[in-house]
């Protein structure tokens, strides 16, 4: 098998992956990325993106400790407080590096536009137009300026661990379908979520929980993989988040043959207008608070056939369209953003007025992940993470405007550590006989015969997590999941595989699988409700569950258990 050698490999193409690479090559290091597609992509989920930092300068009370406070708050005792108090100490200087790179971050005035994000007591959600794509654009620029070389269309399929120590990865060129290791001090996970669980989710098709299974494998710690974001989002004919914002002009409701429908998922003592209300105050679902019926109402009436074909409901803009914005109170979030998001739909050659919108529950973010320290390094020696691939900035809610924050937060973080851990250790070898090993196992998956076709396996396993897992679970649909899991891993061994792009699909189920696997694992064994994670069969909190719960691999066994940062 082919070698090469680096300090650092970071996998993902990402923001937490760009700014991982650049900090560690400032830092000294030699340092190698490997992505799955071509060029680094930001997630455009939405006309905008959120970014929080305690400024003040909207809301003069706000600080640090008020940012710190609504965390802990939303994280209902799920996250770890070492890692929240680095992200707010370091938020306000990291908006400053942005815009050195020429990064836009709006403007209200002489002063940045700043909203209550999700989950906030307080203004201080910074708004950057064109979500994410401005900071990957930037730090695009500086990766090609620093010389930092790229390798597209490679997957990693294995990180090689000795003695609980980095050692490598193989690797899989999905085009030539070449087989190669890189030999490495140390590794850094920029690889997202897991978002293509799900039969409709915001992430591009490559966010396959790769970094979760990878991670798991080598025997890594993760935490709070229960906490699954769920949201609405535009189906047709736009794709795009349905923004909390827009339910403050109390948007009509429809089932496919054109009939209200909330009214009967609702507890007698709840109106329609109050849930509204409620939900305009976050994005995600979560149990904490009456919104939660909302999604609740519109996947269970999608269930039970009264969704359209596109597994969606319908939307009326109308009450929007008579709204009034500078009549509005400032203090209302839809005062500054609704003209955002009805002149990106207009953009997007929507009529509010006349096209039929349609609506469904997506898969958005995974608020769990591995374990990490204040410098991203996980349980396993030499291998770092940030982003959605970590777990511990959140917990059962996340704040909206904190996901691009902690990328950048603990992205440069775990470069700056990397480089150092790189300084201090040395490489450990790879034994060629393993790497063979490793060659000729990836290679037996090749099947051009194979009874199943890999796409259709996937499309079974979104369908299977969307409709049992992503809102309305219990016990039974849980167990639903896992033996329809086990039942694709058994169906994979007999799959399709005649190319190398097939091989890396192949990877990908396994991986989205495993991910799965401890997310449905986790849920059941949480008995209530808390925050994102939403049981009916156990539909309140209980403070007899209030510790987070920690996943590791030995021996191809799963040990799951309540614990401790």
């Amino acid at each position: 098998m082919d070698k090469i050698k680096t300090d650092l490999l970071v996998i993902g193409g990402g923001g937490a992956a760009l700014r991982a690479a650049l900090e560690a090559k400032k830092s000294g290091s030699n340092v190698l990325v490997a992505q799955k597609g071509i060029g680094s992509t930001a997630y455009k989920v939405a006309e905008t993106a959120g970014y929080n930092a305690a400024d003040g300068q909207v809301d003069p009370l706000d600080n640090i400790e008020e940012f710190y406070n609504d965390i802990i708050r939303a994280a209902l005792g799920m996250a770890d407080p070492r890692l929240v108090e680095a992200l707010v100490n370091e938020a306000a200087p990291s908006i400053k590096f942005l815009e050195e790179l020429g990064v836009p971050f709006e403007r209200d005035g002489g002063k940045y536009l700043e909203v209550v994000g999700c989950f906030a007591v307080r203004p201080r959600m910074h708004i950057i137009k064109g979500h994410g794509e401005p900071i990957i654009d930037a730090l695009k620029k500086i990766i090609r300026r620093q010389q930092i070389p790229v390798l597209n269309r490679v997957m990693v399929a294995k990180l090689l661990v000795k003695h609980n120590r980095i050692a490598g990865a193989v690797c899989l060129n999905l085009e030539s379908g070449q087989i190669f290791a890189v030999e490495c001090k140390a590794i850094f996970l920029g690889t997202g979520g897991a978002g293509q669980l799900f039969r409709w989710n915001h992430n591009p098709v490559d966010i396959t929980g790769d970094g979760y299974a990878l991670a798991y494998r080598t025997g890594a710690r993760l935490v709070n993989m229960e906490y699954m974001q769920a949201g609405l989002g535009f189906t047709t004919p736009v794709r795009s988040n349905f923004n909390n914002w827009i339910w403050s002009g109390y948007p009509i409701v429809k089932n496919n043959s054109g009939s209200s429908f909330i009214e009967k998922y609702l507890p007698q003592s709840i109106t329609v207008q109050e849930i509204m209300d409620a939900k305009s105050g976050h994005y995600p679902f979560s149990g904490r608070d009456a919104s939660k019926y909302i999604e609740i109402a519109i996947h269970r009436e999608i269930q039970s056939g009264g969704g359209t074909p596109n597994d969606s409901i319908v939307i009326d803009f109308a009450p929007l369209l008579e709204l009034d914005s500078a009549v509005l109170p400032d203090h209302l979030v839809i005062k500054k953003m609704w003209p955002m998001t009805r002149d990106y739909l207009i953009s997007k050659g929507v009529n509010l007025a006349r096209d039929r919108i349609e609506v469904s529950t997506f898969g958005h973010a995974i608020n769990g992940g591995l374990v990490i320290d204040v410098n991203g390094m996980s349980t396993v020696e030499g291998l770092f993470a940030a982003g959605e691939v970590a777990g511990g900035p959140h917990g059962a809610d996340r704040l909206g405007g904190n996901m691009l924050l902690t990328c950048q937060v603990f992205g440069a973080r775990s470069g700056k550590a990397a480089a150092g851990f790189v300084r201090d250790n040395q490489p450990v070898d790879i034994n060629d006989n393993l790497l063979a090993g490793e060659e000729k196992e990836l290679k037996s998956f090749f099947n051009d015969q194979g009874d199943f076709s890999l796409p259709a396996l996937k499309k079974q396993l979104q369908t299977l997590m969307w409709s049992n897992y992503l809102v309305v679970k219990n016990e039974y649909t849980l167990n639903q999941c896992l033996s329809g899991l086990k039942q694709i891993e058994n169906n994979l061994e007999d799959a399709q595989v005649a190319s190398p792009a097939e091989l890396g699909l192949r990877l990908e189920i396994k991986n989205m699988v495993d991910t799965a696997r401890m997310m449905c694992s986790a849920a059941l064994l949480r008995k209530e409700s808390r925050g994102s994670h939403y049981r009916e069969d156990y539909p309140d909190i209980d403070a007899n569950y209030g510790k987070p719960i920690f996943i590791t691999e030995n021996n191809d066994t799963m040990h799951i258990t309540f614990g401790s940062y």
